[in-house]
């Protein structure tokens, strides 16, 4: 007979999973949409949408540089129980050497030429498995991209060729996108694993191992450099608490325990020596970066369904925030709460949110649209519908 602790700990993992194919969209009956975040290159913002393109718009004349499929036609190997699935990108993609990388859910990398959309190379197959599931963003290093699959292994690939450099096994699926910091690359896996590798030659540097038998990381980590000169990994779980690892040593500087009341998904930001992480409970917590206690939370969520998915970005004076539901705010350098606009976006948002210096970009699931907003006044400066974009439209 199964003890109160195991029952408990059953519970939460049924509980994460459930989320977790809610939020990515594999429930039963489902096609998993993908998420992916805008990349910004000068002028041009990148979006990997949910019908499977990749699409190029150029911010100052406000059109369509190309509009290219990410995979010629559609593929039955469905990601999901019962579903049909073509193209699903969640992770961000990445520009580096001349090209656009995508990774998708079905288990396959593509290197697009970032002028014309050109394909230039593919790795992977969905039909054969070479790769699990990518959920998990790139990282560029040298001349490689890096990405982690839902196998638990990390991929180091060169850019020119796709050829694989190194790998490494972790010890559960990963869903997070590495966070590269002076030659070491961050991440953590969902059997409550994180871990710091060596972004040369995949070789492991540290790893730590929590013992609550709980928790899993999906975010994505934040390096920062406290006031005392220390280096911290500053990540968040889904046991409801954040953690700062010394980034040389893996050492725990500070670990704050059910600090919301819901998980940690969106990647926290640093400005101004605070950390400030978006919960699922619809709320920012605004954190001491010497040792992790609250300064002060600000809720934006409009009710319990309405949680922070997208991660936050500093622009200027301020740090930008999205609900799941399209509400959107800014808070100032005295952690005041501003609402940017009157009503919600009217779609759901739980891409990152990506910004240029001045601008924030949107890109909803729903309704399906890459929205460009000023970060002060909250006017909608311009926006796209990615829903109806043919095949190498311009």
């Amino acid at each position: 007979m199964l003890n109160r602790k195991t029952v408990k700990i059953l519970l939460a993992a049924a509980a994460i999973l459930v989320l977790c194919l809610s939020l990515v969209g594999c429930m039963r009956g489902s096609r998993p949409l993908g998420w992916s975040s805008a990349a910004i290159d000068g002028d041009i913002i990148y979006i990997a949408t949910t019908q499977g393109k990749l699409v190029a718009l150029d911010n100052t004349s406000q059109s369509i540089k190309f509009a290219v499929d990410i995979r010629d036609g559609s593929s039955s190997g469905g990601s999901c129980t019962n579903a049909q699935a073509s193209v699903s990108v969640y992770g961000t993609p990445v520009i580096a050497d001349g090209k656009v990388f995508i990774a998708s859910y079905t288990g396959e990398i593509f290197a697009f030429n970032a002028e014309n959309g050109a394909s230039v190379w593919k790795k992977g197959d969905s039909q054969n498995k070479t790769y699990g599931k990518f959920v998990s963003g790139f990282v560029t290093y040298q001349d490689n991209i890096i990405i982690a699959d839902d196998n638990g292994v990390v991929y180091a690939f060169s850019q020119d060729k796709g050829d694989l450099v190194w790998s490494y096994q972790a010890k559960g699926a990963v869903w997070a996108t590495p966070t590269l910091f002076e030659d070491k690359i961050y991440l953590g896996d969902y059997n409550n694993n994180y871990y710091c590798l060596n972004a040369s030659n995949g070789a492991e540097i540290w790893k730590h191992t929590e013992d609550s038998g709980k928790g899993a990381y999906y975010s994505q980590a934040t390096v920062i450099t406290t006031g005392d000169g220390q280096n911290l990994v500053i990540v968040g779980n889904f046991d409801r608490s954040m953690h700062a690892f010394n980034a040389q040593t893996g050492a725990v500087v500070w670990h704050q325990t059910e600090i919301s009341k819901s998980w940690f998904w969106a990647a926290p930001v640093f400005k101004d020596n605070k950390i400030y992480a978006a919960s699922l409970d619809g709320s920012i917590y605004i954190l001491n970066p010497i040792d992790g206690s609250t300064i002060k939370s600000l809720a934006m969520g409009k009710d319990k369904k309405d949680g922070l998915v997208s991660s936050p970005v500093v622009v200027g004076d301020v740090v930008v925030a999205i609900t799941q539901k399209g509400y959107l705010y800014s808070i100032d350098d005295n952690d005041n709460l501003k609402a940017l606009q009157t009503d919600a976006v009217a779609a759901t948002v739980h891409a990152p949110l990506a910004t240029n210096g001045s601008q924030v970009i949107i890109h909803t699931v729903t309704d399906e649209k890459v929205i460009v907003i000023d970060p002060v006044s909250g006017n909608n400066i311009w926006s796209k519908d990615m829903a109806n974009i043919n095949k190498n439209e311009s």
